[in-house]
């Protein structure tokens, strides 16, 4: 048996679909499995691919991360990815999925709200880069964590509050900060959005040293400070060779994607459309109970370094059980913005393949185009 095979025989075996649905520790210490890649690349060429940070140096040894392929990324890039979803026009997919027990999903928010309206047991986020994965993995997820509440998340995910923010707890709530001048009044209030930050920023490491259970917790306070401080103090972007990754940047881009008045203006929506929105769009914002849903996802999330044209894929289908509900795969645009040097037709050939023999629904997720309109694609792979 070549090595390659033994160290898919070993990832499979912690990644087996009843231990994870029976709550069993399937995270064991993956850390000391083997990572694969490609010995025919040298050390300093994937040191210019792969970024060698103390960071991914971290991640790497998490035992929430499953498989990381450490072969040079097949696109060559450098710069990690996108760090939060601009699909804002998300709400044109169905709002409820067919259901299904494990969703693989990349990197983002996006995949948060996808895995929600398919009523998924298990997140498993991957990425062909790190950086978006490491965001999610020590600073969503303590967000997460020490949030009791959408409004707690959005309080300590935007650093600003209101006396409004202990009496709502829905997307109105957030359509009430959606604008802020330097100085904000409501109803009688008068806030100094400057030193209000500082003292959230302070309140939310607090609740991370006090409340966390993560045994990473003082990586996760590191970073979560670091990444608030380039937004506070005008610092250094947590990740200074990715795209999109600075906080103002992930603020920027979650008011478009969950604020329905940057919705209406971006796709012409109508007042009546808007409303609608709040109503009927299933986010993990949009209600207490599916915040809870998606914390329990979170805090129970593995994580996959791997290409979409990864062996991993085919390696891992046949680990899915007979008892399972099946899985959700959502590849974002990836296939579409890579699609000169990607063939598209055969990845989904290969992960059909991967499932082929299957006697489990799987359900394919794809975004097409690369704008603010976007195209989504909903496809049902079966056994023949």
């Amino acid at each position: 048996m070549n090595i390659f095979k033994l160290i898919f025989l070993l990832l499979l075996n912690f990644l087996s679909l009843p231990a994870v649905l029976a709550g069993d520790s399937v995270l064991q210490d993956c850390s000391k499995i083997l990572r694969a890649h490609d010995d025919s690349n040298s050390l300093e060429d994937r040191k210019i691919i792969v970024t060698e940070s103390p960071l991914v140096q971290s991640f790497r040894k998490s035992k929430s991360l499953v498989y990381d392929s450490q072969a040079p990324r097949p696109l060559g890039l450098v710069r990690g990815g996108h760090m939060v979803s601009n699909e804002f026009d998300i709400f044109k997919l169905p709002q409820k999925l067919p259901q299904r027990d494990v969703f693989f999903g990349i990197g983002n928010n996006a995949s948060w709200d996808l895995a929600l309206r398919s009523d998924a047991k298990k997140l498993v986020l991957f990425d062909i880069n790190y950086e978006p994965l490491i965001l999610q993995r020590y600073f969503f997820r303590a967000l997460f964590e020490v949030s009791e509440s959408p409004a707690d998340f959005y309080k300590y995910l935007f650093l600003k509050a209101s006396q409004k923010h202990y009496e709502k707890n829905s997307l109105k709530l957030i359509e009430d900060f959606d604008t802020w001048e330097d100085f904000a009044w409501f109803e009688g209030e008068v806030i100094d959005p400057k030193v209000q930050r500082q003292e959230l920023s302070e309140e939310l490491l607090r609740r991370i040293k006090e409340k966390s259970t993560d045994p990473e917790k003082e990586k996760v306070l590191e970073i979560v400070k670091a990444f608030q401080d380039s937004y506070m103090n005008n610092g250094p972007d947590l990740f200074p060779n990715s795209r999109g990754s600075s906080y103002e940047v992930v603020l920027t881009l979650f008011k478009n994607r969950y604020f329905p008045t940057q919705a209406k203006g971006i796709f012409g929506l109508s007042e009546h459309e808007k409303e609608a929105l709040y109503e009927k769009n299933v986010t993990f914002l949009s209600s207490p109970e599916n915040f809870q849903k998606m914390k329990a996802l979170m805090l129970n999330a593995s994580y996959v370094v791997a290409s979409v044209e990864s062996l991993f894929w085919e390696n891992f289908a046949p680990r899915l059980k007979a008892n399972s509900n099946g899985a959700t795969i959502y590849t974002s645009n990836v296939l579409e913005v890579y699609e000169k040097v990607m063939n598209r037709e055969k990845v989904k050939k290969q992960f059909v393949d991967a499932f082929r023999s299957l006697e489990l629904p799987v359900s394919f997720i794809e975004t097409r185009g690369t704008k603010y309109h976007h195209d989504f694609e909903v496809q049902e792979m079966k056994a023949e």
